[in-house]
């Protein structure tokens, strides 16, 4: 990866801020042209790199070889049945094998660096959502105990050019750049970790992607430390009825729309796996919490689990005029769909 050259920054909005800093000349992405970092500062141990990234160095240890993580889904888990953090202690580990795994990866000379997008935060990076996920990794880092450089990307997906959010590889080029010692990383030993693979129960592949752009290994959760503790599969009895006709009907809808709409592959074959699960689920769903441990239910899915039962509707198919539920006239599912009302 060449060396960006740096160049002038427009001046920040320091007013939340008292006496800020000399600006320095700051590096731009040759993709974006956007800095990779507007006036950096120190809160609470951690490096807030306006606009749109957060760092905290845990003592990390220097190496050209970089074990790469990322955090939810791979090294943690939710506490919670909330389908997001709920405070700085929501969280468990992947499962029981993840320090001892990681105290080997470092005696085998690593550095450990986890890479996350947390787009909650958005660009208050002080606020109250970036006070709780700071905390969380305060926390997460104390249970783990193990030295380790945590880099937060802030920015949601709505931005689109935004350099530090996976898969587009801004923090690590800043880990490189700035915080390897002077080291320069040895891509054939080096690898990346996380969940968002690409595969048919995954939300994303933008891990994947992430370290293809970086230029070297990728691996899963499962590869590295074995099977989650959370992780479930739950089945009707064969031939049983299903109880949750009118969102597996919409799912089924959504996998159709997916595939004539020239979808991903992978992303379609998810949908499909997430309505055969909630067909065959042997309860009523009346909670998304229900199905989040359940194996196949990634983020994606359960964010459109929790769209069903609060409108009766997904708003893809209603925007390509595709009615399910009430609307469809089925009264069979005019009547289940109106108790997740």
């Amino acid at each position: 990866m060449g060396k960006r050259k740096g160049t002038p920054a427009e001046p920040a909005d320091s007013s939340d801020r008292e006496e800020p800093s000399p600006r320095k000349k700051t590096a731009k992405s040759k993709a974006t042209g956007r800095p990779v970092s507007e006036n950096p500062y120190v809160k609470d141990n951690w490096t807030i790199h306006p606009p749109t990234l957060l760092h905290r160095d845990f003592d990390s240890q220097q190496s050209s070889k970089i074990a790469a993580f990322d955090l939810d889904d791979t090294l943690v888990k939710l506490k919670s049945s909330s389908n997001w953090p709920v405070d700085a202690n929501d969280f468990k580990l992947f499962n029981k094998r993840v320090p001892a795994k990681l105290k080997e990866i470092l005696d085998e000379g690593y550095k450990i660096v986890i890479f996350s997008n947390q787009g909650s935060i958005k660009q208050a990076l002080e606020g109250k959502a970036s006070e709780k996920a700071r905390g969380r990794a305060d926390n997460i880092m104390a249970e783990l105990g193990i030295p380790a450089h945590v880099f937060y990307a802030t920015a949601n997906d709505k931005i689109e050019d935004d350099l530090f959010r996976k898969p587009r590889p801004g923090m690590w080029d800043l880990l490189v750049r700035e915080h390897l010692g002077g080291k320069a990383p040895d891509l054939k030993k080096c690898y990346y970790v996380g969940d968002a693979a690409g595969r048919p129960n995954d939300f994303a592949d933008s891990d994947r992607k992430f370290a293809e752009a970086i230029g070297i290994k990728f691996m899963v959760p499962e590869d590295v430390f074995g099977e989650s503790d959370s992780k479930k599969s739950m089945k009707a009895p064969a031939g049983g009825p299903n109880l949750n006709q009118a969102m597996s009907d919409a799912f089924n809808e959504l996998a159709s729309l997916q595939e004539r709409s020239g979808g991903n592959p992978f992303g379609v074959r998810a949908t499909k796996k997430v309505a055969d699960i909630i067909a065959g689920f042997p309860q009523q769903i009346t909670s998304s919490s229900m199905v989040k441990s359940v194996a196949g239910v990634g983020k994606s899915s359960l964010a459109k689990v929790e769209e069903f039962l609060s409108t009766g509707k997904l708003a893809a198919l209603e925007e390509a005029g595709i009615k399910v539920g009430p609307s469809a006239g089925d009264d069979a599912s005019a009547s289940a769909a109106v108790q997740f009302l």
